[in-house]
């Protein structure tokens, strides 16, 4: 990096090595904690909300910079000569990388990054800084943003990790963005490792064939120094995945699943007759695939090959594999996982890579691959069958040691059988024992005890099973006895009477009303003695306003279950995060995200107890993630936490009916909002005939449905369907929900959008005012629901022939925009446009033409999935040079504007089709 200092705002920044002490230990690195956003400096890596988000390198470094120097104001110059070494770039290279950065961080968290006018940027905000290491020294005096030596097209990112015998650096295509791991042998000598690793990989995969669960060598250099293996990115290693919490959140059942690709990969490897010598967590990768996590077994560089023989008849040359060094003697490895016969001489075998295996399969199951295996640890492995499989696997006798990693995992995959079998046993044991004791009453007293004794063992045995489960029994009926008298008080006195006539006085009270009424009597009744008590009524209560979609007295009933659960002794941390967890969908619902990052991390620390102890809040915790993406737009980001929800669900056969349709919806919502609808329609079909039977075709949820569904017609351009389907149900809502609800007012928004389609523009316009006026009232107008019903109003006014109108409404909906989300931001940019064609119709050129200036593409894609939007910006710019008499390019612009529409029978581009044939058919006279 640059050493150059500019002049001003940055003093004392030092980004490099500036001391022989520091240059030959390395620069210490950090991971910083700020707003609700991680940045571990050592992996380069940048979480938020606690899950990692893509972003690219040179944002990261600018992130990096700002975060040394928190509060600070860092100048553009300064930015510009670390990041990009003082090398030309391209305009706006760096406002573009703090965009892509404030994106990558969020709504609220983005707002940390501050614009200097004129000057640079600062990070507001505290900032929490832990030291994760130190810097790897490079001894080939290699530096990120390289080229890599031969390899001109890749530059070198980062360095991994120092190596016994190599340097591992990642690289990155500089134009495709591929990722590659370059392992550089350190000097002349060390090359022969670099050399063994290549050979025993072209054993594996001339006798395997390719692998996923094995990393792939790519290319090698041992020609000119410096010598290096060219391999595909497999993902970071198991120790770096598993310091973000991810191996914590993961349940047993999981853990083990991705425990077994690494015997399965393993044992393939000895099944060729290939050791791998030195296997431990770094050097096993893991990545995200499209059938879930991916291991893959990397670094074969201390391997042996246990039969010379198959490198002649594979016709593989002897690259770093000496006759004596095939099955050589040593002790190479790292301790943890070094078996106790290696220490003692003998050669390394199968079974000592086995020893390796029950050390991590122990690792695996404690969550902790920095735990070695003391005397005790059988007391950290609950899974008795487990215990035995480690302690076979890990005997320091080889004799008596697992014979192979395919017995391993067949062992493990058998687990539940055997399990079973030995409750078998055990139950013929006790059966057995009962005979004998009645065999032996008839004997004398002393005989009987013998016998009692025998069946006494025998029942602990099965006891010893079944005791845990019992103890959480008996407390959960205990507080379920106390807690159905209690709900059962609450529903016939409360809550039903709160509807009834005689009680109320209305003959007309809602079960909503009626829920609202009966809450303040949860805490009037029971009291402050009666937490538990207090804290399930209340939890029940905030579910059932939450379904009935009021948001607002959802989350207040929330915080009061949180604020009873904490109230027990001891307090019920899991019961209060699954209430945190439901909060978070009324929270999404209200659009406040700014108050999602504090519950998130409110949860965070408690996430591994509540995987464990709850696995189906797994699935919630995905629905509340998936939900804060959507309201940030962030379509893509949510479909996949949707779908990895939906996947994680099928796995819970018992999973309450109304969880598993309200995670079918959310896919659904997300794939429609991506653009699959096709996708959306089959699931929203299905659904809704679902819960017509279930619920009732008149069912809010039903209708619900319906609505979401006409949503995803009139995308694909099905208007007509979409309100025949739409109509019956508006009024069905508005009857059972009230004309404020929130679903009711996203049915007029959706029918109104149907009616725009269809032509209609006088009734949309009054269904968009309807629903704007009831949305202004009940949520304010920083509010993104309210923002996009204002912009549909000004379309509609504006195609009705109302453009004045119109302008004034999208100039109102844009100013509410701006200040909730800034500009870079997609519905921001897409009002832009739509005010700017409506000015157009205006002929005040001047505005539409700065309004069209800097509309992105890819934010304007994000607001409304299509790939006509570069046919709609030729379309506009072809009427601007008309309105500026420019003819020629007007004609151009025009022509290739209808060329890019995709298909011309789009019913949304007639009014636009009329426009670019006026305009292309303008003659140059008089103007």
């Amino acid at each position: 990096m640059s050493s150059r200092r500019p002049n001003g705002f940055l003093t004392g920044y030092n980004s490099g090595v500036n001391s022989r002490t520091e240059s030959q230990l390395g620069a210490a690195l950090y991971r910083y904690r700020f707003g609700g956003a991680e940045f571990d400096e050592a992996r380069f890596d940048l979480r938020v909300g606690g899950l990692p988000v893509d972003v690219e390198q040179r944002p990261l470094q600018v992130l990096l910079m700002l975060l040394r120097h928190a509060g600070e104001v860092i100048t553009k110059e300064a930015l510009h000569d670390e990041v990009w070494l003082g090398r030309p770039a391209v305009e706006n290279v760096l406002a573009n990388a703090v965009a892509k950065l404030r994106r990558a961080l969020g709504v609220t968290d983005a707002e940390l990054i501050q614009t200097v006018p004129r000057v640079g940027y600062r990070l507001e905000g505290p900032v929490e800084r832990v030291a994760v290491g130190r810097q790897h020294h490079s001894g080939l005096e290699l530096t990120a943003d390289m080229p890599v030596p031969s390899r001109p097209h890749f530059q070198l990112v980062r360095q991994l990790g120092p190596s016994r015998d190599s340097e591992v650096w990642l690289a990155q295509h500089a134009k495709s963005g591929e990722r590659r791991v370059y392992k550089f042998a350190i000097d002349g000598e060390r090359l022969t490792v670099l050399k063994r690793e290549a050979t025993l990989y072209r054993v594996l995969i001339e006798s395997l064939g390719e692998r996923p669960d094995i990393a792939r060598i790519l290319d090698w250099n041992f020609e000119t120094a410096p010598f290096f293996l060219e391999c595909a990115y497999g993902g970071s290693s198991l120790i770096e995945w598993s310091q973000s919490g991810a191996l914590l959140a993961a349940i047993p059942d999981q853990r083990l699943e991705l425990y077994l690709q690494i015997v399965d990969a393993v044992a393939a490897a000895h099944s060729v007759g290939v050791l791998h010598k030195d296997l431990k967590p770094a050097n096993v990768l893991i990545a995200a695939s499209q059938h879930g996590m991916q291991l893959r077994l990397t670094d074969f560089g201390a391997g042996r090959l246990l039969d010379p023989a198959r490198l002649e008849a594979l016709g593989i040359t002897r690259l770093g594999l000496t006759h004596t060094q095939a099955l050589g003697v040593d002790t190479s490895g790292t301790l943890f996982y070094i078996a106790p016969e290696l220490y003692r001489g003998q050669a390394p075998t199968v079974q000592s890579d086995v020893f390796a295996l029950g050390v991590i399969l122990y690792q695996f199951m404690v969550a902790d691959f920095a735990r070695p295996m003391t005397s005790g640890w059988e007391r950290d492995i609950d899974d008795a069958l487990l215990r035995e499989e480690i302690s076979a696997a890990t005997d320091g006798d080889p004799a008596r040691r697992l014979k192979s990693a395919a017995q391993l995992a067949d062992h493990i995959r058998q687990r539940e059988r055997r399990r079973a079998d030995r409750l078998e046993q055990i139950q013929a044991a006790q059966r057995a024992a009962i005979t004998e004791r009645k065999w032996e009453r008839s004997r004398a007293r002393r005989p009987w005890i013998i016998a009692a004794l025998v069946l006494l063992t025998v029942a602990l045995g099965v006891s010893v099973w079944f005791y845990s489960a019992a103890r959480q029994s008996a407390q959960l009926l205990r507080r379920q006895f106390e807690v159905a008298n209690a709900l059962n008080t609450f529903m016939t006195q409360d809550l039903i009477g709160a509807a009834n006539p005689e009680v109320s006085g209305h003959t007309d009270v809602k079960m909503l009303d009626a829920a609202k009424a009966a809450s303040p009597r949860i805490d009037s009744v029971f009291g402050a003695n009666s937490p538990m008590i207090q804290a399930t009524l209340h939890s029940a209560l905030q579910d059932s306003l939450s379904g009935m979609t009021d948001a607002e007295d959802a989350l207040q009933e929330g915080e009061k279950a949180i604020a009873a659960y904490e109230r027990l002794s001891p307090p019920d941390r899991i019961d209060a995060d699954r209430v945190r967890l439901h909060m978070l969908r009324d929270l999404a619902r209200l659009g406040r995200d700014a108050q999602v990052p504090p519950l998130l991390r409110a949860i965070q620390s408690d996430l591994p107890l509540i995987f464990r102890e709850r696995p189906l809040l797994q699935v919630e915790y995905l629905e509340g993630l998936a939900l804060q993406a959507t309201s940030a737009t962030r379509h893509d980001e949510a479909l996949a936490y949707d779908m990895e929800s939906w996947r994680l669900l099928s796995t819970f056969p018992q999973a309450p009916a109304d969880l598993k349709n309200r995670i079918e919806f959310n896919l659904a919502n997300s794939l429609m909002l991506v653009g699959r609808y096709g996708e959306a329609d089959i699931l929203l079909r299905e659904l809704i005939e679902r819960e017509s039977k279930t619920l009732g075709p008149e069912h809010q949820q039903t209708l619900y449905g319906i609505v979401v569904l006409a949503n995803s017609l009139l995308m694909q351009y099905k208007s007509g369907e979409a309100e025949s389907i739409l109509a019956p149900a508006v009024g069905k809502l508005e009857r059972s929900l009230g004309q404020t609800h929130g679903r009711t007012m996203l049915a007029k928004r959706v029918i109104g959008l149907a009616y725009l389609l269809n032509g209609k523009y006088e009734e949309a316009a009054r269904m968009y005012a309807d629903s704007y006026s009831a949305l202004a009232q009940k949520f304010g107008n920083q509010y993104q629901n309210t923002i996009s019903t204002l912009e549909q109003l000004g379309i509609a006014q504006n195609l009705g022939g109302h453009s004045e109108r119109a302008a004034d409404t999208l100039e109102k909906s844009l100013g509410f925009s701006r200040t909730m989300y800034g500009e870079d931001n997609a519905m921001t940019q897409h009002i832009r446009y739509i005010l700017a064609d409506c000015l157009l119709d205006l002929k005040r050129v001047r505005e539409a033409s700065e309004l069209l200036g800097s509309l992105r593409l890819e934010l304007l894609q994000q607001a409304e999935v299509t790939s006509d939007w570069p046919a709609r910006l030729d379309f506009q710019a072809a009427r601007i040079a008309l309105l500026q008499r420019d003819t020629m390019t007007a004609r151009r612009l025009a022509q290739r504007a209808l060329t890019g529409i995709q298909d011309p029978e789009k019913p949304r581009w007639d009014h636009l089709r009329e426009r670019v044939l006026q305009a292309s058919s303008q003659d140059t006279t008089g103007r």
